[in-house]
């Protein structure tokens, strides 16, 4: 097959009647061919979910883009976006985030109009279901929602005023204090540190 051709097979038809969508799933890809990038321009919605992706490089000039799925890929915590300004719904569940700061500080630089940022089943992101306590999980969300002034939602729950108040309080003017605050899935010496916790530990 050619490359035109092969470009043709990855575009889905529904992308003729539907320019701003494109669906990219399941494709066992590593990033996004050249062929099909060079197209990429008018694309708002983009899935990408369910590949074998870590680099990042593929995105770069998608401007319009406001809406990436980037579920069940290969992303760790060094993923580097390029500049997405436009974008507002990012999910990056099933990966291999492990160190939170460092995966939201780059992300936050990127991609600073998130209102929506789903990172569930990620070792950097404590839960119940991971084996995180809940005050890790609050200490999660804490940290994340301030980065972004209008993330509406995280995961799959609705930021509140309360919280969104609260995370500026713990976080807001100390965050450059605080950059290397992480959480890994694998506590060291049998014990989880949060990230309130590391907090106070940095600022020392």
């Amino acid at each position: 097959m050619t490359s035109s051709g092969r470009a043709r097979s990855l575009l889905p038809v529904s992308l003729e009647t539907a320019p701003n969508y494109l669906s990219l799933a399941y494709r066992e890809l590593t990033e996004i061919p050249r062929e099909v990038s060079a197209g990429l321009a008018s694309v708002e919605i983009l899935d990408l979910s369910h590949n074998n992706i870590s680099d990042l490089r593929c995105l770069s000039g998608l401007d319009r883009l406001t809406t990436l799925n980037l579920d069940s890929n290969r992303l760790d915590s060094h993923a580097k976006f390029p500049s997405l300004l436009n974008l507002r719904v990012l999910w990056v569940n099933r990966n291999d985030v492990t160190n939170l700061s460092l995966f939201v500080e780059n992300l936050a630089v990127s991609c600073p109009r998130l209102s929506h940022l789903s990172m569930m089943n990620n070792a950097a992101a404590p839960s119940y279901f991971n084996g995180g306590s809940r005050q890790e999980y609050y200490d999660y969300r804490h940290y994340v929602i301030s980065h972004w002034p209008h993330l509406g939602y995280l995961d799959d729950t609705a930021v509140g005023q309360d919280e969104r108040a609260e995370s500026q309080k713990i976080y807001g003017r100390r965050r450059a204090k605080v950059s290397s605050i992480s959480y890994s899935g694998v506590p060291p010496h049998g014990k989880r540190k949060s990230t309130s916790q590391s907090a106070v530990e940095n600022m020392r």
